[in-house]
């Protein structure tokens, strides 16, 4: 009896021993970079980036799905992806609608049992050509006939030189007037050394304005941008 128990416990082991090794086979995802760090980028830069994927496995690793998160766009991935051989997942950002921090990211569905998601992620700093101080927005609290202006002070990090040229505001309750700073004492503490500051003054006359809480965008022109 004690023979056939011993006979009968090594039997099993060698079935569950053929059950891990047929687990192992298989397709393996490996991904060399799965963070893209962009450091600072001007407003406005398409950021295009090629996440290479690795198949570690012994067996097609096929990618099922890449869905992009809010702001990215996948535009094209490897399907399949051969035992010991790379692929790609390009991903693409348009910067142009964001500011200061984005983290955009893209996730794919796998084949590889063990990793059957992962997340590739592009980080960057997105900086405007030309920025505003102190904030980059002003509000007012005005009643229907009067009027009340605030102004900014428009600066920029870039060397290349800037001209304001033109301010577009949402209709006749918005008054602008841009003057460029030339006493060096009136200059925000902020922006390149040497770089053109303006002064931005906005009005909103209450006469012409609709009732109620607004929200309008103001617009600056640089010609020696825009003709270039």
């Amino acid at each position: 009896m004690l023979k056939r128990f011993i006979v009968m416990t090594f039997a099993l082991l060698v079935a569950f021993s053929g059950l891990a090794v047929a687990a192992d086979k298989g397709g393996r995802l490996t991904i060399v970079e799965p963070v893209k760090e962009y450091g600072e980028v001007p407003k406005g830069e398409t950021l295009d980036w090629s996440f290479v994927i690795k198949n570690t496995g012994d067996a097609d690793l096929r990618i099922i799905s890449v869905k992009p998160g809010c702001g990215c766009t996948v535009v094209e991935f490897s399907k399949v992806i051969k035992a010991g051989e790379g692929g790609m997942v390009t991903a693409h950002v348009d910067t142009s609608s964001f500011a200061g921090p984005i983290s955009k990211t893209v996730t794919i569905a796998t084949s590889d049992p063990q990793m059957p998601t992962a997340v590739l992620t592009i980080h960057a700093t997105v900086k405007p050509f030309v920025e505003a101080y102190p904030v980059g927005f002003v509000r007012f609290n005005v009643l229907q006939g009067e009027a009340n202006s605030q102004s900014l002070t428009i600066y920029s990090y870039e060397e290349e030189p800037f001209e304001v040229t033109k301010v577009d505001v949402p209709g006749d309750w918005v008054k602008a007037d841009v003057k460029k700073i030339e006493d060096p004492a009136q200059r925000a503490q902020a922006g390149r050394t040497n770089q053109n500051q303006y002064k931005l003054a906005i009005t909103v006359v209450g006469s012409d304005a609709k009732i109620g809480p607004q929200r309008a965008t103001a617009a600056l022109y640089d010609v020696t941008r825009s003709t270039q």
